[in-house]
């Protein structure tokens, strides 16, 4: 594996993408695909953008991972854990990591509570 091969994990931790077991596509959209994997015993949601034909969505996807460092404490309430952002697989992919809720976000109807916590 190079140097550039891994996910910039939220705990420091090099993180392959060999290590991860993709399963079911979630979605498609401008930005590349999520897809469910499993990492270990965590099961997450990859979003993966081609940063070879898309450049530009390296940056959105790290910036978007600094935002989710930056409402760590809404993390697992509000929002889902961060588990990994950056490049991976050869450098031509880039992409982040969450823990997979098992709720889509489509279907979600938040109650009272929940959007209190969440402003």
């Amino acid at each position: 594996a190079g140097e550039k091969q891994f996910f910039c994990a939220a705990d420091g931790q090099r993180v392959y993408a060999t290590d991860m077991a993709f399963t079911e596509e979630l979605a498609a959209g401008r930005t590349g695909v999520s897809r469910r994997a499993s990492l270990g015993a965590a099961k997450v949601v990859v979003k993966i953008a081609d940063i070879f034909k898309k450049p530009e969505l390296e940056e959105e996807l790290v910036h978007e991972g600094a935002v989710y460092e930056h409402l760590r404490a809404l993390q697992g309430t509000a929002i889902p854990n961060l588990v990994a952002y950056g490049r991976f697989k050869e450098d031509f992919l880039c992409g982040l990591a969450t823990a997979d809720c098992g709720v889509d976000a489509t279907q979600f109807e938040p109650d009272e509570d929940f959007k209190v916590k969440a402003l």
